[in-house]
């Protein structure tokens, strides 16, 4: 009997390898089909589809001989790669280790386990409680696996493994895995005693310290978000200026607490296709200045809010010029300077208001040497006078222009070097500081100037991990220091980098959100009391979101009873970084993050905080550690 069970067995192994290779072949053919179709799409696109150009705008030209073509936007694509998602509980077929492949129809809830001979249906064990004590300090905190993998414990720390329920290199028995537990973001999984549960990452974790920021849903009404920019009002509150794309609105939410999880919006304007390329400042009044474009008359338009919340407003027009990429500041004067690109001309102008609601304004003409004035950002400098960075589309190359008195009458124009999606800031030794996107080498970079007319720069690569740096957004923080937020391209994330130093030569980098697909349009600004508010845009989900983001990733104290300290390290396979305390300093908090995946997080001693990133190729990895430490300052 057992000789003519074997003799089936291996006959159905033979027919599932002769049937596993026809299908093989079949969906191999199907693929080479669909790839050599002449009419498959280009990877790249000829325009973001969100960056509006002025080809629908009527306009009519200052002379006949100037072209009115609009100059195209970057490429930038919508959807990132999708990411796929792990597969939890019962399989619908999985391999043999003899390399067959047996098809089974489990019951719900079911898994697929081998039995010593075969692959067979059995009960997920998930839940029940593993034959080893997990102590409470072990918890699992900031582990990054490849989908479709668990996590497991190997007997010493928490460690990604494929979801086979095959045996681990540790105490716990093939069936105690952690699979099917569905957590808030941030939250980790730990052990209750009975059964796998979601709770708060509280390792090392202390009141005023968020490891991982919460983002929050300012406005979801419609599609809206994009052009998103953000100040922080009189009341030390955020007001943030955005398009609302489904009705072709300038819209403003004001923020009603700090962290802005609650907030109210208003439409501003909505005569016509307006709100795009929104640029919002706080005037020496206290209140909101919002520049934008009106493209049903391609005219620039300065909204002077008359309350906080931007509830009562006025509204004023210039004249028709196929408005694009407007930025607004407020000069040393205390009215608006407005930098924009003018579609009709394709230059780079400024106008300046020469009262606090823009009524009557002069226009200069800064750059017009070839395409320029594109992805416009101003700062004031300590002059009072105007900074601006910007693209020239013609060459491909960020610029700056200095401006030399306060309507900008003349100024002084440098090139900074290749890139797109400037943003510029003035820190604390008075020298501009410019983020943007380098696309050939698709990062984010920063540009510190050497002088006030910025004729030389250190220059300094930030971000190089995937395709990151669009849509970048500089400010400065409290410790004088260049904050940027960004997004990253490939993961479809928002992300922010914090400079070590006032030219930026070194730079802590940290994922904020990767929900969904997040990240464009973001804008960035700094509170009283530090803390930075971030507002940007939920493509996913045509969503205006918010992230308050503070102490140890947008905020370095350098005076009072707390410091943060930083260490990173890098070396093949896996790194180690640990941060210490100044003597006499104790750990209060602290955290950790990895270029690959991190091993783990957690304090080393009471006056250490420790962080192991490895990389499962064994290629080099670098890792970062922070300890927030209660003693010496710094």
């Amino acid at each position: 009997m057992g000789i003519t069970n074997l003799a089936d067995r291996a006959k159905a192994v033979a027919i599932n390898r002769r049937a596993l290779a026809a299908f093989l072949a079949i969906f191999t053919l199907l693929i080479v089909v669909a790839c050599s179709s002449d009419d498959a799409p280009s990877p790249l696109a000829t325009a973001a589809p969100d960056q509006p150009t002025v080809e629908a705008v009527p306009t009519t030209p200052p002379v006949a001989e100037v072209t009115t073509e609009p100059v195209a936007p970057p490429t930038v694509t919508d959807t990132p790669p999708s990411r796929p998602e792990p597969v939890v509980g019962a399989l619908p077929f999985t391999a043999a280790l003899d390399g067959t492949v047996t098809i089974l129809e489990c019951e719900s809830g079911q898994v697929a386990k081998w039995d010593g001979v075969a692959w067979a249906c059995a009960t997920d064990l998930t839940a029940e409680p593993p034959p080893v004590v997990i102590a409470p300090e072990d918890v699992l905190s900031l582990l990054a696996c490849e989908p479709g993998q668990i996590v497991k414990w190997d007997g010493t720390a928490w460690a990604c493994g494929a979801d086979d329920v095959g045996a681990p290199t540790s105490p716990v028995q093939p069936g105690d895995v952690l699979a099917g537990l569905a957590c808030e973001p941030g939250q980790i999984a730990r052990w209750s005693g009975v059964e796998w549960a979601c709770a708060a990452d509280t390792t090392g974790a202390v009141p005023f310290f968020t490891a991982f920021p919460s983002s929050v849903v300012v406005d979801n009404e419609d599609a809206v978000g994009q052009y998103a920019s953000v100040a922080i009002g009189s009341d030390d509150l955020a007001v943030i200026a955005y398009h609302d794309e489904t009705n072709g609105d300038l819209k403003v939410a004001h923020c009603e607490d700090p962290d802005c999880t609650a907030a109210s919006e208003v439409v501003v304007d909505s005569e016509g296709l307006v709100g795009l390329f929104t640029s919002i400042a706080i005037g020496t009044d206290g209140m909101p200045l919002i520049s934008y474009a009106d493209f049903s008359t391609g005219t620039l338009k300065v909204v002077r809010c008359e309350d906080v919340a931007c509830v009562n407003a006025s509204i004023t027009s210039g004249s028709p010029s196929a408005t694009q990429y407007t930025s607004i500041t407020v000069g040393g004067d205390g009215f608006g300077l407005i930098a924009y690109y003018d579609g009709s001309t394709q230059n780079l102008n400024v106008a300046h208001c020469l009262d606090a609601s823009c009524t009557e304004r002069t226009v200069r003409i800064v750059d017009s040497l070839g395409v320029v004035g594109l992805f416009t950002s101003i700062v004031t400098g300590p002059d009072g006078f105007g900074r601006i960075a910007y693209w020239d589309a013609t060459n491909n190359l960020v610029k700056t222009a200095r401006c030399n008195d306060a309507d900008c009458t003349s100024s002084r124009v440098a090139s900074i070097g290749p890139g797109q999606f400037p943003s510029i800031t003035v820190g604390a030794d008075g020298l501009a500081l410019i983020s943007y996107y380098e696309p050939s080498l698709h990062s984010l970079v920063t540009a510190h100037c050497s002088n006030t007319g910025c004729d030389a720069t250190i220059d300094s690569t930030i971000d190089s991990l995937g395709d990151v740096g669009q849509y970048s957004s500089i400010t400065t923080g409290n410790d004088g220091f260049g904050l940027m937020s960004y997004y990253d391209f490939n993961a479809g994330n928002l992300k922010v980098a914090r400079c070590a130093n006032a030219i930026c030569t070194e730079a802590h980098v940290t994922m904020l959100d990767s929900t969904a697909n997040v990240g464009r349009f973001s804008s960035v600004a700094v509170d009283s009391d530090g803390i930075a508010l971030i507002a940007y845009s939920d493509t996913t989900n045509g969503d205006l979101k918010a992230l308050r983001c503070g102490i140890g990733i947008c905020k370095d104290p350098v005076a009072g009873p707390d410091a943060v300290v930083f260490a990173r390290a890098s070396a093949a396979g896996e790194a180690t970084a640990i941060a210490t305390c100044p003597t006499g300093g104790y750990i209060t908090g602290g955290g950790g993050e990895s270029d690959s995946l991190l091993r783990s997080n957690a304090p080393a001693t009471a006056t250490s905080w420790k962080a192991v990133g490895f990389d499962p190729a064994d290629a080099v990895v670098t890792v970062t550690a922070w300890a927030i430490c209660a003693g010496p300052t710094k």
